[in-house]
């Protein structure tokens, strides 16, 4: 091919490219589950729509489920429900009130299993509620995990503790721990 035909057609790729990288709705510029944002009179932007967080590729947002809403870029569980199992649509939680032994027929209810037994690995707290297990310090320990998303509910006297510094407890999408537990760079959130 001459020379002069590859720079020809190289320079109408290119502006085919850059032209087709510049169509925006007027009207629209954002996309599903965006609001434009204003700064005056002219749009600054796009940002998630209330009720949706940023999809996982951080380029459109998503619509949390129903009985979730949208807190910290997460979808969370309304008060009065809760998640199952991790990942799982928040479902109605009957609060049947404090029970005891004296309380009848009616069922003890107990707190999570396994919060603060002795760990080394994830295996050792596999067959509790509190399935993470704390071994960068002393005690090692299994901790309940995913209170910043709506998985658990952290008991009365723990905090939701978020701490995005090191890969694998920003994995745990927020731990349970006693109230004085939530160090730098942990941030304590509320689901």
């Amino acid at each position: 091919m001459h020379a002069g035909a590859q720079r020809y057609g190289l320079g109408l790729w290119g502006l085919l490219v850059f032209c087709t990288g510049c169509l925006v709705d007027a009207d629209n510029p954002c996309d599903d589950n965006q609001v434009e944002i204003h700064g005056g009179a002219e749009s600054t932007g796009c940002a998630c729509a209330p009720g949706a967080v940023p999809d996982a590729d951080g380029k459109g947002c998503l619509l949390c489920g129903e009985h979730e809403d949208a807190v910290g870029g997460v979808c969370v569980c309304m008060d009065g429900y809760a998640r199952t199992t991790a990942g799982a649509a928040c479902e109605e939680v009957a609060d049947a009130g404090p029970m005891t032994e004296d309380a009848g027929d009616e069922p003890m209810i107990s707190g999570p299993t396994g919060v603060g037994e002795p760990c080394e690995t994830a295996a050792d707290c596999a067959a509790f509620d509190a399935t993470f297990c704390q071994n960068f310090q002393e005690p090692h320990q299994c901790l309940l995990q995913g209170c910043a998303v709506g998985d658990v509910v952290c008991p009365d006297s723990d905090v939701c503790c978020v701490i995005d510094a090191l890969p694998q407890l920003a994995a745990a999408n927020g731990l349970c721990v006693p109230s004085d537990g939530c160090v730098a760079p942990g941030m304590v959130v509320e689901p």
